[in-house]
């Protein structure tokens, strides 16, 4: 009985009717998606188009702590769970007392409310965008931010 098994086992695997990787794969994602620290609201667009439109909207630069709050909103406006609330009342805070820390920085209200960045990412900024090219080459530097450079 034991070696029937094996056999009809192995046949499946040898037509392809029988694929253990995707079969692990729902339970991996699963795994995976409760490690996540801050879900969002945010869909299929990316942040760096909801950026640009909300932009263009306003008629200024939206902040990447302004990002952050509108894709952690539901549709009527109440917050997805209560740590986003807390969150986004902190980066509210911050942008009301200090209107510098609106501007693109790694010390801007984003940064200062959820610490520091991932190593070669930027967080609000959609794919693609680096720290390098965001905040200039020094921008291994804790505590630093965009310096212009004088020539």
């Amino acid at each position: 009985m034991l070696m029937h098994a094996q056999g009809e086992l192995m046949r499946m695997i040898g037509e392809g009717s029988l694929d253990i990787a995707s079969d692990l794969t729902p339970r991996k994602n699963a795994v995976n998606r409760s490690k996540q620290l801050y879900t969002h609201t945010g869909g299929s667009k990316s942040l760096a188009r909801r950026r640009d439109e909300e932009s263009c909207q306003q008629g200024r630069d939206v902040s990447r702590g302004e990002v952050w709050m509108m894709t952690h909103k539901k549709v009527d406006g109440s917050y997805i769970h209560e740590d986003a609330q807390a969150i986004c009342e902190k980066i509210m805070d911050i942008e009301q007392r200090d209107e510098s820390s609106r501007l693109l920085s790694q010390n801007d209200s984003l940064a200062q409310v959820l610490g520091e960045e991932h190593p070669g990412r930027v967080r609000g900024m959609g794919f693609g965008a680096i720290p390098s090219r965001l905040f200039g080459r020094n921008s291994q530097q804790t505590g630093g931010g965009a310096q212009a450079q004088e020539t």
